[in-house]
Order: C-alpha cells, then sequence, then structure tokens
C-alpha cells in the first residue's frame, strides 16, 4: 500500500512539475528558431511548435489579428495543448481550440469555439473614462479594483461580433467575505457574468 501511494505521488509531481506556461505561439517559436540559429541547429521541438501553429492557423481559419497563445499539459496518457486568442493584447474569452493527443501524437479528442469574428475598435482613452465612471457608481458591487488594463474581449453565444467587458474582481457589499469576479459591459456597465469563490476569467 505505501507503495502505490509513493508512485501516485511520484506521479502527481510529474504531471504538475510538466505543466508548461502560457506565451504567445508565434512568438515563442521566432525566439526558438533565433536561439537555434546562433547555435547552428534548430529543435525538433521548435519545428513542431511552428508546424502546429500553421496547421491550427489554416485548419480553423484563424485571423491575422488574432494573436495564439498556447498552454499544454503532458502526462503518461499523452499531451492536452489549449490554444487562446487575443486582439492586440487583449484577451479575447469564449474562444478556444483544445486539442487532445496520445502519447505517438495522433489526435484522439478536438473541442473548438473559435469564431472569425470582425476585429473589435479599441479605444484607451474611451476605456480609462468609462472605468473611472464605472468605480464611482454607487451600486451592489465596490469596484475599485478596475482599471482600463482589465479589458477583454468577450465572445458569447446568440452575438455575430465580440464585445468589450472589463474583468474584474469586487466585493460584493451584501456578501463582503465572499470573493467576487465579474464580467461588465463597457458600453453601458451591464453585468454579464458572475464567478464566485476562484477565478474564472
Amino acid at each position: 500500500m505505501k507503495k502505490l501511494w509513493l508512485l501516485i505521488s511520484v506521479l502527481l509531481v510529474w504531471f504538475l512539475s510538466s505543466k508548461n506556461r502560457i506565451e504567445p505561439l508565434i512568438e515563442s517559436a521566432t525566439k526558438r528558431h533565433s536561439s537555434a540559429s546562433k547555435l547552428g541547429k534548430e529543435t525538433s521541438r521548435g519545428k513542431r511548435d511552428q508546424t502546429m501553429v500553421s496547421s491550427v492557423s489554416n485548419q480553423w481559419g484563424i485571423q491575422s489579428y488574432h494573436e495564439i497563445q498556447t498552454e499544454s499539459f503532458d502526462s503518461p496518457m499523452g499531451k492536452t495543448r489549449i490554444y487562446s486568442f487575443s486582439q492586440d493584447g487583449v484577451p479575447i474569452i469564449g474562444m478556444t481550440i483544445r486539442l487532445k493527443e496520445q502519447a505517438d501524437g495522433s489526435l484522439i479528442e478536438e473541442e473548438n469555439t473559435y469564431r472569425a469574428i470582425s476585429r473589435v475598435p479599441i479605444h484607451r482613452g474611451n476605456l480609462e473614462a468609462k472605468a473611472e465612471q464605472l468605480k464611482t457608481n454607487d451600486g451592489r458591487y465596490d469596484l475599485t479594483g478596475l482599471t482600463p488594463d482589465s479589458i477583454v474581449i468577450l465572445v458569447r453565444d446568440g452575438l455575430e461580433e465580440g464585445e468589450l467587458a472589463f474583468a474584474t474582481s469586487a466585493v460584493d457589499k451584501a456578501r463582503p467575505g465572499v470573493p467576487t469576479q465579474l464580467l461588465i459591459r463597457s458600453d453601458d456597465g451591464k453585468i454579464l457574468r458572475k464567478s464566485f469563490g476562484r477565478k474564472e476569467f
């Protein structure tokens, strides 16, 4: 029984340590290519990342103004790759591509919520003014932590285009001890989503 627990602990530590940080795929592949050129060679991993970016972009019709980031998880059963998107550095919520591969690299499952939405206009000056206005509103939530930098693009079912929203932590005045995250539409201040307990967006 002790050996089984030891094996489980070792596998858990290995699985958690194999998680890669999120980084732009194109930028990551470019950096790896540049470093490899200095050494006079290119790693097979760098080639594989470039191939994966090109494959995902071509297969799903990724728009040129949508930047791709990836997060990957390795396990003895294979690899899971999660592609997320941003525009001009602003994260897009509601669009991801998730690919599950076996240990030999063959695809066993895919989930795609990417949509080729039009470029969303982002006017920083307007966002700063709107953030200040929302913070001064006397409503149920204390929004003092809201900043223009907390802007995201939200893609929702039933809408053809993305919309700008603030993703922020807030204090619910009715339940001040409960951690709350809100998605607030930037145009009119309407709360589009709530999350309690842990950060989800």
